[in-house]
């Protein structure tokens, strides 16, 4: 006979596991983020990870529909969709309740999310993200929000502000470029992505794909006037409305502290719903000098839902690339475990003798375990000590209902009190030390 082929213990491709230890990154950063962004006035939100097809198809562009999504046709003949980003999603929850909510409306989630792409370096095919966006308000006062907003989660994770640079643009800056150099408004959605993979791609491979849209000078002089800063304003003069814009956002935000703000003329964003200010924050790290995160202002996409227009703006932070970015900088915590006692045996195994123990110190919030491992209690207590358990407390049959015997790992300082005793010299110890 032969033997029952076993099932593969590899994960999908370009999707994680998360071990306890994995995990206790993720809700750091979780903790962290929700912190900063309630602290900012921001409530939670969420939704399904399936999304009609179409609301993608609208907006973020035919690419990310063909090439990155995973589509397919439910048992109904509906076409579906797993969420690529969150965006979408957020407008279409508020354009249902637009009667109903009170502008400006600030809302966040941190959303699984699903792209068929090749998976790589800080890309994967299912990462996590925190989505905050704003809908409503004076738009100058948002937008300058959110990139303060920005600013204060990156040190809330103890970033310097020579950690990262927070660039911005405006895509209406963009289009007064395209009306300069008259290009056609059909084309300049693939021209605006081009330019977002501008610097991915070699120079040759660039042009070639440009010339295939526009005339080869239209695309050196279009190259030559977003080359600067100092260009763009001397083709497009400071009174223009997006310049003003940007030079207003920046100059309000260094008066607030954050410094680390620059107009970056070739700064694209690839989603064609942009439709104001752009914003990308980048890895000072000259081993990592790469984007982290962006998002920017999208003012018509509520109206594919609604006969309305809101203004928004937002952006989403990926946790594949935040944590590239606090490894890469020395930023992440040592992380304590979260069971603070383990409830050993020695003598006859009693379940519900050290579960009764147990329960006292579940009353205050102090995760407690009962070991059935039914090993010597040497090696519970060996067991317990590899974990990062700080304190064990040894259930015997020679113990009275009184007294509890409970060692301190750590300090190796061991003591037999009364139970209330006992608790109160846990917490104090926990308090004391924050890396137990």
């Amino acid at each position: 006979m032969s033997k029952k082929t076993k099932l593969s213990t590899d994960n999908y491709k370009g999707v994680r596991d998360f071990y306890p230890e994995d995990l206790r990154e993720q809700k750091y950063i979780r903790s962290k983020m929700r912190e900063v962004v309630e602290g900012f006035g921001y409530e939670e939100y969420n939704a399904s990870p399936l999304e009609y097809t179409e609301i993608y198809a609208a907006k973020s562009g035919e690419e990310i529909v063909k090439e990155q999504t995973y589509t397919f046709e439910d048992k109904g003949g509906r076409t579906v969709s797993l969420r690529p980003e969150m965006t979408p999603t957020v407008a279409r929850m508020i354009a249902k309740k637009t009667r109903e909510l009170t502008f400006p409306v600030r809302w966040y989630s941190i959303a699984n999310l699903f792209r068929y792409e090749s998976p790589q370096k800080g890309r994967l095919r299912e990462h996590y993200q925190l989505n905050a966006d704003i809908f409503g308000g004076v738009t100058e006062d948002a937008d300058m929000e959110m990139i303060s907003l920005i600013h204060a989660i990156m040190k809330s994770f103890g970033a310097k502000t020579t950690d990262f640079t927070i660039y911005i643009n405006d895509r209406r800056l963009l289009n007064s470029l395209y009306d300069i150099h008259e290009i056609d408004s059909d084309l300049r959605p693939e021209i605006s992505k081009l330019l977002d993979k501008k610097d991915k791609m070699n120079s040759k491979e660039f042009i070639r794909a440009m010339s295939e849209l526009i005339e080869k000078e239209k695309t050196e002089s279009l190259l030559e006037n977003i080359s600067s800063p100092n260009k763009v304003l001397e083709v497009l003069g400071q009174e223009d409305p997006s310049i003003t814009h940007i030079i207003n956002i920046i100059e309000r935000l260094n008066r607030n502290s954050v410094t680390n703000v620059f107009f970056n003329p070739t700064l694209v964003r690839g989603f064609d719903y942009y439709t104001g200010l752009v914003f990308e924050v980048f890895d000072t790290d000259s081993k990592n000098p790469r984007s982290i995160f962006g998002g920017g202002r999208y003012d018509s996409l509520v109206s594919l839902f609604s006969d309305r227009d809101i203004p928004a703006v937002g952006f989403g932070l990926g946790d594949v690339r935040l944590l590239e970015f606090l490894k890469n900088h020395s930023l992440l915590p040592d992380y304590d475990s979260e069971i603070k006692i383990m409830i050993c045996h020695a003598g006859s195994h009693s379940y519900a003798k050290s579960s009764a123990i147990a329960n006292f110190f579940r009353e205050d919030k102090i995760p407690t375990e009962v070991d059935i491992s039914g090993k010597k209690l040497k090696d519970q207590i060996s067991r317990a000590s590899k974990r990062g358990i700080p304190f064990v407390i040894i259930s015997g049959d020679d113990q009275t209902s009184e007294q509890i015997k409970i060692k301190h790992l750590v300090s190796k300082k061991e003591l037999e009190l009364g139970i209330e005793e006992v608790r109160n010299w846990v917490k104090e110890t926990l308090n004391k030390n924050d890396s137990w």
